[in-house]
């Protein structure tokens, strides 16, 4: 199930400060596959690093590549 997070950043600056929110959404490698495919991807794989090392567990990232015609 995906997950939601909210980050604010303050920056400040010759004493004057702006603020940043963002939010982030975090998915699975079965649901980013699932949009992917939804959004009209094709033959999407999903790998662990950038070296193509296998999506699992012990992953360090989340990496998908998928296909999609013009």
């Amino acid at each position: 199930m995906s997950a939601r997070r909210k980050k604010e950043w303050i920056l400040i600056k010759n004493k004057r400060a702006k603020s940043f929110t963002f939010h982030h959404t975090i998915y699975s490698g079965q649901e980013l596959r699932d949009r992917m495919e939804q959004a009209g991807f094709t033959d999407v794989k999903l790998f662990g690093n950038l070296d193509g090392n296998a999506y699992g567990p012990d992953a360090e990232h989340l990496i998908a590549v998928g296909y999609k015609n013009p």
